[in-house]
């Protein structure tokens, strides 16, 4: 997939959450931003990413993207949907959980157009040179989540 100049933001820099960046930036995309749990956390994963800019989530602010994911623990993800409701905007919204519904993200439908889940049938290890290349994905959510995931 080519991905030349679309801006994905990232919460949650983890171990899915990096294989996310690392991949979208192998096929051309943009990590325009990542958001951790701390500004500590964004930093060093933004640096180890290659982020444009790194924030604490309560820091977050207009922050605009192609795709928005969250890549948090799945019981942190309608809470995290809710905080970033009115502080971001993407035509897209995600999260990676493999055992939720795209709905948990259902107080971003104003500030994104359509919500999906991605779900990967792997497990990460958090290696470095790992990516998302050649991981099978379960894609549910509004039409058009599913046809762009």
């Amino acid at each position: 997939m080519d991905l030349s100049g679309s801006g994905l933001l990232l919460v949650g820099p983890g171990r899915a959450g990096s294989a996310l960046a690392r991949s979208w930036t192998a096929a051309g995309g943009i990590l325009l931003a990542v958001v951790g749990r701390t500004r500590a956390r964004a930093e060093e994963a933004g640096r180890r990413l290659g982020a444009k800019e790194a924030v604490a989530i309560e820091e977050v602010s207009g922050l605009r993207g192609d795709v928005l994911a969250l890549a948090v623990p799945d019981d942190r993800i309608p809470e995290v949907a809710e905080a970033l409701a009115s502080r971001v905007s993407a035509p897209f919204a995600y999260h990676l959980s493999g055992a939720l519904a795209a709905q948990e993200l259902a107080p971003l439908r104003g500030a994104c157009g359509a919500i999906g889940s991605l779900h990967p049938l792997q497990v990460f290890t958090g290696a470095a040179s790992e990516t998302w290349r050649g991981v099978l994905v379960a894609v549910e959510g509004d039409a058009a989540a599913v046809a762009r995931g």
